[in-house]
C-alpha cells in the first residue's frame, strides 16, 4: 500500500503525522505500506501528485484529495483501475465546505473564484474511478452522485503510543483557571469565541469588582488568524489574560499542558457549514488526558462523554463560568490523564481505524 499526500511536513506537521502514523499502524498490522509526500507548492505540487499516482506500483493506493485539481487525478485513477489496482481517496473536508473555505479566504479573488469553479467542475465525477472514498463529515447529496455506496464516513485516529498522558495536572480549586488552545490558528478554530467569553467573564456590574477566580487563555501555534486574534485581544484590553505563546513542541508544550485545566478544540466548524466533525486535536487532547471544549458532534465521542464540555455550534461567546462549574464537578480529577489516555488507546488509535482501507 502507498499513501500519497500533497504536503510539506515542515509546514503542515498535523497532516504529515496523520499520514505517517496511519502507515505505521498498517505496518504494525503486517501490511507492507509506505508514505510518499509531495512537498512542492502550487501547480508543480499538483503535477507531482499526479505523476506519483500514475507511476505507483502498489496494489492499493491511498491519496489525499488535491482539491481543485482532482479532475486531473481522475485520469491517473482510471489508469490504475485498468491495471487492477484499488485507489482510495482520502477527502479530509466535504466538498461544499471546501468551496466555502476557498471563497472565504482573503487572497486574490479571481484566483479563488477559478479554483472554486474547478472544484465544481471536478466533483463528484472525479471520484467515479475510485475504489473507495473516505470522508470525515457529512457530504452534500449532490457531491455523492454516483459514489454514495462507496463513500464511507470515518473518524480520524491518532498514534496513541506517541502521545504520552500528561504527568501533571494543575491543582483545583485555586485562584487561576487556565484554558489552552493548540493548533495552526484558523477562523474555523473559533478561538475568538473564547476571547469574547473571557471579556464577558471579566465584565462586572460594579466597577472595579474582581472575580473570585482569574481566567487565563493561552494559544499555542501560529496561522492566518494570528493577526486578527491579537488585534481582538488588544481592542478588548485583555492582554493581561490572553497569551500568544507561538509554536511550541517537546517539553515546553508538555509544560503548557501541565498548567492547563481545560483545552479548546475547534469551535468554528459551523463556519464551514459542518454538522459533524472528527478533529485530530480532540483526539490528541484525549490521549494527553486533558478535558476539552467541543461544539460539533463527533462519531468517537458520545454526547454523554464525561470529559467533553459541549458548547453551542454558533458564534456566541463561550460561557467561562459554566466551564469552571463543570470542571469543578468532574470526578476523580487526579486520574483524568490515565482514564482519558486509556479510552484513546481503545477507541482512537490508528490500529482501530485502518480496517476501512480493506
Amino acid at each position: 500500500m502507498e499513501y500519497i499526500a500533497l504536503c510539506n511536513p515542515g509546514r503542515f506537521p498535523g497532516v504529515a503525522n496523520k499520514v505517517t502514523q496511519t502507515v505505521a499502524a498498517l505496518v504494525r498490522g503486517g501490511v507492507k505500506a509506505r508514505a510518499t509526500f509531495v512537498s512542492q507548492a502550487g501547480l508543480w505540487g499538483q503535477l507531482g501528485v499526479f505523476l506519483v499516482l500514475l507511476r505507483s506500483s502498489a496494489s492499493t493506493i491511498v491519496f489525499r484529495s488535491t482539491g481543485f485539481s482532482m479532475l486531473l487525478m481522475s485520469l491517473a485513477m482510471v489508469w490504475q483501475a485498468l491495471r487492477g489496482r484499488r485507489v482510495i481517496i482520502d477527502l479530509p473536508t466535504p466538498v461544499l465546505h471546501s468551496l466555502r473555505e476557498e471563497l472565504g479566504v482573503e487572497r486574490w479573488f479571481v484566483g479563488s473564484l477559478l479554483r472554486a469553479l474547478l472544484w465544481l467542475i471536478s466533483f463528484p465525477w472525479c471520484c467515479w474511478p475510485a475504489f473507495r472514498i473516505l470522508e470525515y463529515s457529512l457530504e452534500h447529496p449532490w457531491f455523492l452522485l454516483g459514489i454514495r455506496r462507496k463513500t464511507f464516513l470515518v473518524a480520524n485516529g491518532v498514534d496513541v503510543r506517541t502521545i504520552p498522558a500528561r504527568q501533571r495536572i494543575p491543582a483545583w480549586p485555586q485562584r487561576e483557571f487556565c484554558l489552552l488552545g493548540v493548533g495552526s490558528l484558523s477562523f474555523w478554530h473559533g478561538y475568538d469565541r473564547v476571547i469574547r467569553g473571557v471579556e464577558r467573564y471579566y465584565q462586572r456590574p460594579i466597577a472595579g469588582e474582581e472575580p473570585s477566580c482569574r481566567v487565563r487563555f493561552v494559544m499555542v501555534g501560529e496561522g492566518p488568524e494570528l493577526g486578527r486574534l491579537r488585534q481582538l485581544v488588544q481592542n478588548l484590553g485583555l492582554e493581561k489574560w490572553v497569551e500568544f505563546s507561538g509554536r511550541l513542541t517537546g517539553k515546553p508544550l508538555e509544560e503548557r499542558y501541565g498548567e492547563a485545566h481545560v483545552a479548546v478544540s475547534s469551535l468554528g466548524g459551523h463556519r464551514l457549514g459542518l454538522e459533524l466533525a472528527s478533529y485530530l486535536k480532540s483526539r490528541e487532547y484525549c490521549a494527553i488526558g486533558i478535558p476539552f471544549l467541543a461544539s460539533m458532534p463527533d462519531p468517537d465521542f458520545a454526547d454523554d462523554f464525561p470529559f467533553v464540555f459541549r458548547v453551542p455550534g454558533d458564534d456566541s461567546p463561550i460561557e467561562i463560568g459554566a466551564i469552571i462549574d463543570w470542571y469543578s464537578r468532574l470526578s476523580e480529577r487526579d486520574r483524568l490523564p490515565e482514564r482519558m489516555h486509556e479510552f484513546a488507546a481503545q477507541h482512537l488509535d490508528f490500529a482501530a481505524k485502518v480496517g476501512v482501507f480493506f
